[in-house]
């Protein structure tokens, strides 16, 4: 699952405490997305999630799960 490689990450030494802090964010907006029950929340919500993935920098986009 995506929560254990954010922890992971959240106990490296090589990513600094604003990127952290700023991954600990954008993983709440995820979560929070599928904690939401009405549908135009939820569609608003992931419609600025991605707006905003160009500004995520570049290790954030490597984190997904290996299969």
């Amino acid at each position: 699952m995506i929560g254990n490689t954010v922890y992971k990450i959240l106990k490296s030494k090589k990513v600094t405490g604003d990127e952290k802090i700023s991954l600990c964010l954008y993983f709440t907006d995820i979560k929070n997305i599928f904690r939401t029950y009405n549908e135009k929340t939820v569609t608003k919500r992931l419609e600025q999630l991605l707006t905003q993935y160009n500004k995520i920098p570049k290790f954030y986009n490597d984190i997904s799960p290996k299969r």
